[in-house]
């Protein structure tokens, strides 16, 4: 709330996808354990990230707030979007995505991230370039709905179109 508060009065701050430890008991409904999970503090350490919904008291705030997009807080890099219908102004993000699995379940989007932003720099360092800007644009890991674990695959998209080229 106090990063996002500079921008302007924070009328709500509600979080999602909170990671708590699996329960033996299946027949109960879900989302109440999830909640009797959350309120014990049973939260699992599994998941280092949660999603945020932040809703300003103006909407000029929102603009302002959007600059925060893919910064790091609290080391982590976080994404900041706004909800809602949206114009794909990013036309080529399908040919900068690349498709990874046979991740571990615990494998965490900064892990991911860093990985291949030292192999991507790795792979310019030996093409004789020098430009050290960051090539990853986001990460995603594809998740379970109930407890938020690794599924095992994920998306990177890049900031540039790379032609990887194996010897």
């Amino acid at each position: 709330k106090k990063a996002f508060s500079v921008f302007g009065e924070v009328k709500t701050l509600r979080f999602r996808s909170i990671s708590v430890e699996s329960t033996p008991i299946s027949s109960f409904d879900k989302k109440l354990l999830k909640k009797a999970a959350i309120i014990q503090n049973k939260l699992s350490d599994e998941k280092k990230s949660v999603n945020a919904y932040i809703v300003f008291e103006n909407k000029d705030s929102v603009a302002k707030a959007l600059s925060l997009n893919n910064t790091v807080l609290l080391g982590r890099h976080i994404v900041v979007d706004t909800v809602g219908k949206k114009e794909h102004t990013d036309k080529d993000a399908n040919s900068r995505t690349l498709f990874v699995g046979n991740l571990p379940f615990k494998c965490d989007e900064e892990e991911l991230r860093e990985f291949f932003e030292k192999g991507m720099q790795e792979q310019k360092t030996r093409n004789g370039l020098k430009n050290q800007e960051t090539m990853v644009q986001s990460v995603r890991l594809i998740r379970t709905k109930d407890t938020q674990r690794g599924k095992g695959i994920g998306y990177v998209v890049l900031t540039v179109n790379v032609i990887i080229v194996s010897n």
